[in-house]
């Protein structure tokens, strides 16, 4: 499908039922867009964050995104 950077990380609300977090990855995109980062969610049970960065991109901006997503993920969405 073409070259590039390309991580998917699958969220479930318990890990030993492995159910699908969907409402929960939906609002953590929602509240990643309100920071600047678009994450979209994924997946048969669209609980898998995508995400897409380019090939160019720099330390500054993976920096950019790992601190919105530790924000989002440590303070709530």
């Amino acid at each position: 499908h073409g070259s590039g950077l390309y991580m998917g990380v699958e969220l479930v609300r318990d890990r030993s039922t492995l159910e699908p977090a969907d409402t929960e990855t939906a609002a953590i995109c929602e509240r990643m867009r309100e920071l600047g980062v678009i994450v979209q969610p994924t997946g048969d049970h669209m609980c898998v964050l995508k995400m897409k960065p380019p090939m160019c991109i720099s330390l500054r901006s993976a920096d950019f995104f790992v601190d919105a997503l530790d924000q989002v993920l440590t303070t709530g969405w």
